[in-house]
């Protein structure tokens, strides 16, 4: 009777390492899948922060470029546009 205690024993001390094990892994798996999720989104942000400040450098650059097309149809439309510069 204890042979068979000791060999039930041992088998469940060995699918209790077995089932630590996978459970290590996949903690260990969990964990790098988390990093990656964090440094993705991280990337996402930093992505978007650049779009929006080049969105943000577009749109004064073409206000820039309006007023100085503005400016330069004002300046054409003058009969005598020396005269105005030198005012």
């Amino acid at each position: 009777m204890e042979n068979v205690t000791n060999g039930a024993l041992h088998k469940l001390n060995g699918f209790s390492l077995y089932l630590s094990q996978n459970y290590m892994q996949m903690r260990l798996i969990c964990l790098q899948m988390i990093c990656h999720i964090i440094f993705i989104a991280n990337l996402l942000y930093i992505m978007m922060f650049l779009c929006l400040q080049l969105d943000e450098a577009t749109i004064q650059l073409q206000a820039g470029f309006n007023f100085l097309y503005a400016k330069s149809q004002l300046f054409f439309k003058l009969k005598n546009p020396i005269r105005h510069i030198c005012k």
